[in-house]
């Protein structure tokens, strides 16, 4: 996607700002949705598009969206423009249907798609599939969207395959029927095994030409694991940006909350170009498949500056409350100079800040450790800056009140901090999960982390400067034996890691004292202590011992309580943190 340098300038020159003369495209690319090849004595591949589609199986938000699945080979039937006279007499059972479509009638005027008044008769007949191409001289470009007769009430079923052709492969199909029968091999693929994610920045000038030419010595190969405990719909997207751009576009694997993949599933994705300035926030988002009974996003901020294969954990159980993060060298590219809202920043939220003499509790969901964590916004619920969890600020054991804000954030968890020195603790609940951060003087704000925004400056203004607390958070990463369905296997000893870590900041946290953990798996009736032994680069080995699956609940449940050398304290307790198998 690229924009104009002169549009770019004049509204960089509108926001008083330095414009850059910057083109840049973006994309992500996979396998096509659907291939089809002319068999026979002079085969030819055609180049189908595919139709719009989105979430609960719509089709340009009509029911019965049907993606071509597997490989078929189709005996192709003119249909001329789908009217009764052209059907007439005609076998369409197991048969591809080429329908020519012409403008239709529209709220506004005549307009272009496939009319699906037109496709319910073709399918009703038995037909595999249709292939549509717009009637020469329309002008209609392709795919071509679902189209309904004006006020004629709910929007119809689709309830077959379909794709569009060009005006000149679609006439060039029949000319191929008038000398008797046409078979297409059609092959539908509706998850692509993989993806490339591409943004090219060419600087000072547009590019004579739209080709780049991408090797392995450009692109970074990351292995996704993507974990569910149940089938799950997963959309992606990633947005890529500079510092100084002026704003933020995304690619999608799909579009309009469809589905791009079921998970569980593991498959590689590309990126590049590799560049040491170029910053990427990939996101991931998880529904049931049918009606939204679930949905979750998870994110990662990092960048990709040399070759190489990783693998990344995504959805990976224990999920918890922690501190959303990038990886080091993303949150190294904020300049620390840069006055509030100049820079794109990292789009990571600070959790457990203060602002001025308020407390802002917005706490992330996280899971993993180091720089293989990522993090969602489950934290909050239902409503306007609303927590799904319990949070409660006690000084003294006293709890203290909300800040006074708009009636309309009464529920958000700001809180005016006392002048007075004491034991303050804040802690946060609900059902299956409950945390504790113990303070060791009057929390205060620390030095911000340069691109880290706060739930603060969203409510009251760039203007108003947030900074970390000292408050100490765990994350875990369960290793090999975590199975796609988020489960260890039971009987046996599970050895997984352990991370106690602050929230990012552009100052010098307290260093981590130690943890104590323990395990249950009868939900939290009692607990064992789980041996656990520091590592080099700050976390620690676990090494637990289940019983065997039918003597448990099902489930392992984790407690840990963990400790900086100022005193900052954190207890924390999940009963159900991951399954048993």
């Amino acid at each position: 996607m690229g924009v104009p340098l002169n549009s770019a300038r004049a509204l960089a020159e509108r926001l008083d700002v330095k414009p850059i003369d910057r083109f840049a495209t973006a994309w992500t690319l996979g396998q096509a949705e659907v291939a089809m090849r002319v068999t026979g004595r002079k085969p030819v591949t055609l180049h189908p598009a595919t139709p719009q589609h989105e979430i609960f199986g719509q089709q340009d938000y009509h029911p019965g969206y049907v993606p071509f699945t597997g490989t078929r080979d189709l005996q192709v039937v003119d249909v001329g423009r789908g009217r009764p006279e052209d059907l007439a007499g005609l076998d369409l059972r197991g048969k591809l249907a080429l329908l020519e479509s012409g403008l239709n009638d529209g709220v506004f005027g005549p307009t272009c798609g496939l009319a699906v008044e037109l496709i319910g008769p073709i399918r009703d007949a038995g037909a595999a599939g249709i292939a549509a191409f717009p009637e020469k001289g329309t002008n209609c470009t392709i795919p071509l969207r679902i189209t309904q007769e004006p006020f004629t009430g709910d929007l119809k079923p689709v309830g077959i395959s379909n794709v569009a052709l060009s005006n000149k492969e679609g006439i060039d199909l029949r000319e191929r029927l008038a000398s008797g029968p046409v078979t297409v091999k059609v092959t539908g693929t509706p998850e692509t095994p993989y993806t490339y994610v591409l943004k090219p920045y060419v600087e000072g000038r547009v590019p004579a030409s739209m080709r780049y030419e991408l090797g392995a010595k450009d692109l970074a190969q990351v292995d996704l694991d993507v974990h569910y405990s149940q089938p799950a719909s997963l959309e992606d997207f990633r947005y890529v940006w500079k510092q100084d751009d002026l704003f933020q576009r995304a690619t999608t694997v799909s579009d309009r909350g469809a589905t791009a993949f079921t998970g569980p599933l593991s498959r590689p994705e590309w990126v590049g170009p590799l560049d040491p300035e170029v910053m990427h926030l990939h996101g991931i988002s998880a529904s049931s498949l049918d009606e939204a009974t679930f949905y979750e996003t998870r994110y990662r901020v990092e960048v990709f500056d040399r070759p190489g294969r990783t693998n990344q954990q995504w959805f990976a159980t224990p999920s918890t409350l922690g501190a959303a993060s990038a990886t080091a060298k993303a949150l190294s590219l904020p300049d620390p100079k840069a006055a509030p809202g100049a820079q794109q920043g990292t789009t990571v939220r600070c959790a457990i800040c203060v602002e001025g003499d308020v407390l802002w509790a917005e706490i992330g969901v996280t899971s993993g450790v180091l720089d293989d964590r990522d993090f969602s916004n489950r934290f909050w619920g239902p409503g306007l800056l609303n927590p799904a969890y319990e949070v409660k600020f006690y000084r003294d054991d006293v709890e203290l009140p909300r800040a006074p804000l708009n009636p309309v954030l009464k529920n958000t968890p700001a809180f005016t901090i006392p002048e007075d020195a004491g034991t303050y603790r804040l802690t946060a609940k609900k059902e299956g999960e409950e945390a504790e951060w113990t303070f060791a003087s009057r929390p205060v704000k620390g030095t911000p982390q340069p691109g880290l925004i706060c739930v603060s400056q969203i409510v009251r203004g760039w203007a108003k400067e947030c900074g970390p607390t000292q408050a100490v958070f765990v994350g875990y990463d369960l290793g090999r034996d975590l199975g796609m369905d988020n489960t260890v296997p039971a009987g046996r000893t599970h050895h997984f890691t352990v991370e106690p870590y602050h929230s990012p900041s552009g100052g010098t946290m307290p260093k981590i004292a130690e943890i104590k953990l323990w395990a249950s798996t009868d939900d939290g009736a009692t607990w064992q202590p789980v041996e656990v032994k520091r590592q080099n680069d700050g976390t620690y080995r676990a090494s637990a011992k289940y019983p065997k699956l039918a003597d448990t609940k099902g489930a392992v449940g984790l407690k840990v309580e963990a400790w900086d050398e100022a005193g900052n304290r954190l207890k924390h307790t999940v009963t159900r943190a991951f399954g048993l198998r």
